[in-house]
C-alpha cells in the first residue's frame, strides 16, 4: 500500500492535440520545456510575472496567456515551472490564480517542492476533479532543450 492516497477522481478530460497545454515560468527550464512541447506539436501559452521571460517566449515564436485565471479556464494541462512550493501554491490557488478562471484537468508541477504540502494540495484538486504530478527536473535548461 502507497503512503500517498489516490487521487478522488480522475482527470476531467484527456488532452487533445490541439488543446492548449499552459506553461507558467519562462525562465531558462521554462522555455525550453515550452520549445519541447511545441516541437511536439502542442500548442502552448506561456506566462511568467517577470516581463522580460515573457518578452523572450514570444520573440521565439510563443504565445501568451492573458493572465492565470484565462489560462485556468482555457488549458486541459498546466505545466509549472515555478521555483518552489510556495509558489506553486501562489499560481494555483492564489489571488489571480488559476483556480479563478476554471480548474485544469492536469497540473505537472516541475518545482523541487515540499512533498507534505503538494500532497495537500493535490487532494484539494482531486476534490475538482484535477491530478497533480510532481515532476521535479534536474540538469541544465541545456539539457532539457536537447
Amino acid at each position: 500500500m502507497s503512503d500517498h492516497p489516490e487521487p478522488a477522481t480522475s482527470p476531467k478530460e484527456p488532452i487533445g492535440p490541439n488543446e492548449p497545454i499552459g506553461l507558467v515560468g519562462l525562465g531558462l527550464v521554462g522555455r525550453a520545456l515550452g520549445a519541447r512541447l511545441r516541437d511536439a506539436g502542442h500548442p502552448v501559452q506561456g506566462l511568467d510575472r517577470d516581463a522580460a521571460a515573457q518578452a523572450a517566449w514570444a520573440a521565439h515564436g510563443g504565445a501568451l496567456a492573458a493572465d492565470l485565471p484565462s489560462m485556468g479556464a482555457r488549458c486541459a494541462a498546466v505545466v509549472l515551472a515555478v521555483y518552489d512550493t510556495a509558489g506553486v501554491l501562489q499560481v494555483v490557488e492564489g489571488d489571480g490564480g488559476l483556480l479563478q478562471g476554471g480548474t485544469p484537468g492536469l497540473l505537472i508541477d516541475c518545482s523541487t517542492g515540499d512533498p507534505e504540502a503538494l500532497e495537500a494540495l493535490a487532494a484539494r484538486l482531486a476534490g475538482r476533479g484535477s491530478a497533480l504530478i510532481e515532476a521535479p527536473l534536474s540538469g541544465s535548461s541545456q539539457q532539457i532543450a536537447d
